[in-house]
């Protein structure tokens, strides 16, 4: 095998891997929607909280085994994939598992809509936590491996705590009468309404117009996932001091400032050139 390996081309090396999952993302993505919704209905772990939930975890298992296998076989022993056959196929099934995971993201929103068209009963539960907890899930399943590749000198830092702090203003303004209503009533029972009415009164009720993913959002955590793949790319073939992963998380945080700026009244021609960038070429219809 060693053989085999060291006698094949560099760009099968590194094309196998990346090929493979980009097969898994695509199948994933595409997967009959008459299947899934009669997979949804038959099995309840098909449900679409428990679809975003397999993702969590689908995907923190191959980031977990892929720290694993960088501490043990890439930092120490300093064995790139490039060069060492068991390095490499270790390196492609953490790589392919944690694809399975991101490539998840669209799943549950997919189920929930069949459900929703096919008239089937979600509990108030199973909404709220659809509402709240996919968002979190979404960013707890990025956000620390984006962190732990940027301590690893892999994504610039300073990208990477820009993208932490509009992530969380993302979420606060998601939702912001929501959870205005509960900072209010938490602190009417302390008699402390003032600044906690002022978040619920002014920012919920003026400045938020959505609390829908949008496409901003959407093509953001796309971007972090491939993102993630190419930080994997560059780490454990000991090519570092390349900038494409940090030109990626600029992008990704360009995207996370349009997401939030998508959720929020500026003003009504800026609001609408945010939904809709092509009326910049057409200015008479903004």
């Amino acid at each position: 095998m060693d053989a085999l390996f060291q006698s094949s081309p560099l760009w099968i090396r590194i094309g196998v891997p990346y090929g493979v999952a980009a097969i898994i993302a695509l199948f994933i993505k595409f997967f009959p929607e008459n299947l899934l919704y009669k997979l949804s209905i038959k099995l309840p772990c098909f449900s679409p909280n428990w679809i975003s939930l397999w993702g969590f975890l689908i995907y923190w298992i191959g980031g977990a085994g892929y720290i694993y296998c960088w501490y043990n076989l890439v930092s120490q022993a300093h064995h790139s994939a490039l060069n060492d056959p068991r390095t490499w196929l270790i390196f492609t099934v953490w790589l392919n598992i944690s694809t399975i995971g991101a490539s998840m993201d669209t799943t549950d929103g997919t189920v929930a809509r069949l459900w929703k068209k096919h008239r089937i009963y979600r509990s108030p539960r199973a909404k709220r936590f659809g509402k709240y907890g996919d968002p979190a899930l979404d960013k707890l399943k990025y956000l620390p491996m984006i962190v732990w590749f940027s301590l690893r000198g892999v994504i610039n830092l300073w990208v990477t705590i820009w993208i932490v702090v509009w992530d969380v203003l993302g979420t606060l303004i998601r939702n912001p009468i929501n959870i205005g209503v509960r900072m209010w009533w938490s602190a009417k029972k302390r008699r402390q309404q003032g600044p906690l009415k002022f978040w619920m009164d002014k920012i919920g009720r003026r400045l938020a117009r959505g609390s829908k993913a949008t496409n901003y959002g959407k093509t953001k955590s796309t971007i972090q996932a491939i993102g993630l793949a190419i930080c994997m790319l560059f780490q454990v073939y000991l090519m570092l001091g390349s900038d494409m992963p940090t030109a990626v998380y600029i992008l990704a945080a360009a995207l996370g400032v349009f997401s939030v700026l998508s959720r929020v009244r500026i003003h009504k021609r800026v609001d609408r050139v945010i939904d809709d960038p092509s009326l910049i070429f057409e200015p008479s219809k903004i």
